[in-house]
């Protein structure tokens, strides 16, 4: 999967000083003062162009939107090492540049992101790149379709006509999609079992935690003196079967009523 070339400026075109810098198609932007090498993989970079990018603004420009590039080549002068970075403007974005630098701060003026790192900034801005732009990481795994895919389960999880299996399938896909690793069981193990236990791998706290889950395919659920009961069994049990700490026992379900005991 290609990295994605970060390239900040705080420049003008002198022969388009309308135009934000990264907006001008077809461009040659070179960092002068600065050497290639500041790229550990510059070679690999190179070799795997055209590579996704994303040029921001600071300074007196960092209110400026930050834009979707498709960086074409990458060149350096042989006599000084300065580096060229050929571009071509795919869209602008809805965020400013300063709310991307908050979550991703200026160190040098170029840099390669991880893809999972730029994806989870882009998701938590609120972001919907362009698609040409997300095939240039030449995965499948791409945060629209990922954000398309995981909008239409949920959707489906509302749907009236989905069966109690279909519901927990559904429900253990998400959870998966979400970061969390686990096992499902329910209709998949034959036995008393519950529906899922899963766990995140790592918290924020550097700890991780998990949940046994029992899945109720009802939009005005209650749980019940059986079910919290099964529950409970299920809870006591799957802590003894895991490596990881189970810290909560989770429902399930479309919608909740008002339990009984909290009228």
């Amino acid at each position: 999967m290609k990295q994605c070339l970060v390239l900040t400026t705080n420049f003008r075109w002198k022969d388009a000083p309308n135009v934000p810098y990264w907006e001008k198609n077809e461009a040659e932007t070179p960092y002068r003062g600065m050497n290639y090498n500041q790229l550990d993989n510059w070679h690999e970079l190179a070799e795997n162009c055209p590579l996704p990018g994303i040029g921001r603004y600071y300074r007196e420009y960092k209110s400026y939107a930050f834009d979707y590039l498709m960086i074409t080549g990458m060149r350096y002068d042989e006599s000084n090492g300065r580096p060229f970075f050929a571009f071509r403007y795919l869209q602008r974005s809805r965020t400013s540049s300063v709310e991307l630098n908050r979550r991703l701060p200026i160190g040098n003026l170029f840099c390669a992101v991880d893809p999972d790192t730029i994806l989870r900034i882009l998701d938590e801005l609120g972001e919907q790149p362009p698609q040409d732009w997300l095939n240039l990481f030449e995965t499948e795994i791409r945060i629209s379709v990922w954000t398309d895919w995981i909008g239409q389960r949920f959707l489906d999880l509302k749907d009236a006509q989905l069966s109690n299996d279909e519901f927990e399938d559904r429900v253990f896909e998400l959870f998966r999609a979400l970061g969390l690793e686990g096992e499902q069981m329910g209709h998949k193990k034959e036995g008393t079992y519950p529906d899922g236990v899963v766990w995140y791998p790592e918290s924020t706290a550097g700890k991780q935690f998990g949940f046994v889950y029992d899945c109720k395919n009802s939009v005005n659920y209650v749980p019940t003196a059986d079910h919290l009961r099964a529950i409970e069994d299920y809870y006591q049990r799957e802590q003894n079967a895991y490596s990881v700490p189970l810290n909560y026992k989770v429902f399930v379900a479309k919608g909740f009523g008002l339990h009984p005991h909290k009228v």
